[in-house]
């Protein structure tokens, strides 16, 4: 397979169609200057291989991405596409430039098993980022992260915004798009600096406590359902709601929370 790729890689700087792509171990594969992947179905890079992405090249994956070697990015794109419900796992570093999430549907979702790293931007355009109760942070302030009308954003555990996807340096969130907080103890008010939007729609699913500590501003609607409770704390003036509050579960109300523009 190492080979079979080197060879179409030198006369073209495309290869479309594959499968799935296998590197085994102490595999290396390098994704020139301007080539672009398509590859329909899994990827999965062995212990000891090594996955590159170099300037301007392009790498579109509809399915799985396992990762036990390493994957890293120089200025270029990966791209989650098309119907289909994916998984970043594995125990290899995972690092990107760009990462977008393309999917057909709405509910189409890319899901986090492990911890990721991102160089430049992150663009939520179609579907569901689900990052559970990991992260996809930067150790620099950079980049853009994008959530768009069609697109949302899921956090499990103790996740918040501000531990999964902070030191951006710009946050685009669509008055339409959706964060979602589905886990059991999270600060929803926990936000990255630069995030100074609001949220658009925002979602407090499953039981557990869903904290306010801090004013907050959600520009649509504010949903609370399956025994969530939402725990708006002494002092917080206010968490602003500009449009309905609909709540199928619990309200702790301890300061003050406006609804309607």
């Amino acid at each position: 397979m190492k080979i079979l790729i080197y060879i179409l890689l030198l006369y073209s700087s495309a290869l479309y169609g594959q499968t799935t792509l296998f590197l085994n171990s102490n595999a290396n594969m390098h994704v020139s200057d301007d080539a672009l992947i398509s590859i329909y179905g899994d990827t999965e890079i062995s212990s000891g291989a090594t996955l590159s992405q170099e300037t301007n090249s392009q790498y579109y994956l509809e399915g799985n991405l396992t990762n036990n070697g390493s994957l890293s990015s120089s200025n270029s794109q990966f791209t989650f596409w098309l119907a289909t419900d994916d998984v970043i796992s594995g125990t290899g570093t995972t690092q990107f430039f760009t990462l977008n999430i393309d999917k057909n549907a709405e509910t189409n979702s890319l899901t986090l098993d492990k911890n990721i790293a991102i160089d430049g931007d992150l663009n939520v355009n179609t579907g569901i980022f689900d990052l559970t109760t990991f992260t996809a942070s930067k150790t620099i302030q950079n980049g853009t992260l994008t959530l768009t009308s069609n697109s949302t954003i899921r956090l499990g555990g103790t996740n918040n915004l501000l531990n999964a996807v902070d030191t951006y340096s710009s946050y685009i969130i669509d008055i339409n798009s959706i964060v979602e907080f589905y886990g059991t103890a999270q600060t929803v008010s926990n936000l990255p600096i630069n995030l100074v939007s609001g949220l658009g729609f925002c979602i407090l699913n499953n039981p557990g406590l869903k904290t306010v500590n801090v004013p907050l501003l959600i520009r649509s609607d504010l949903t609370i359902i399956n025994d969530a409770t939402l725990d708006n704390l002494v002092g917080v003036n206010s968490l602003q709601v500009n449009g309905s509050v609909f709540n199928d579960a619990n309200i702790e109300n301890k300061g003050i929370i406006d609804i309607g523009n």
